[in-house]
């Protein structure tokens, strides 16, 4: 693929075509990440909780990090079954985020944030709907939880703030 989707291919005369990067990528053709380090502190941590993925949308003044968290204490083995959406915040697009508030429970996943444009809504994209009645407890015995995959399929919430309803 022209620049691994991550730039664009400028075609010149003699020397056939080079790749113009897109910002934080570089190399021939645009395959090898081109970033500062990231503080240790950057990001989301919870001792408590693993998270996985997630989208920062800056509103109010913060910062807010909607991101996959699992419950009970369950590992990210059971995120089939055992992840729920979070939202958190900070005063920097780095981070620290704290949490503030479980948006949608088990089970629920990939969450994407946006507002519209034309509604000034915002809609939340993701894989199941928090409709769970038993979502695993690792707390105790995982050995024998299941990592079965939850039926699900692709949901949408609207707000009208990013508190929501």
């Amino acid at each position: 693929m022209d620049c691994s989707l991550n730039g664009d291919c400028e075609q010149s005369s003699a020397e056939g075509s080079a790749c113009l990067c897109d910002r934080g990528w570089k190399g021939a053709h645009c395959d090898v990440l081109d970033i500062q380090p990231t503080p240790k502190t950057a990001g989301y941590h919870n001792e408590s909780f693993a998270s996985w993925g997630g989208n920062i949308i800056f509103e109010g003044g913060k910062y807010h990090l909607l991101v996959a968290q699992f419950v009970n204490e369950c590992p990210l083995g059971l995120w089939g079954t055992a992840s729920s959406i979070i939202r958190a915040e900070s005063d920097s697009y780095l981070g620290p985020f704290e949490y503030k508030e479980t948006v949608v429970g088990a089970f629920s996943h990939n969450p994407t944030i946006r507002k519209s444009p034309h509604d000034g809504n915002y809609y939340l994209f993701m894989i199941g709907a928090g409709d769970s009645v038993d979502p695993p407890d690792c707390r105790e015995d995982s050995q024998h939880l299941s990592s079965t995959l939850q039926e699900s399929s692709i949901h949408v919430q609207r707000a009208d703030s990013i508190y929501g309803p």
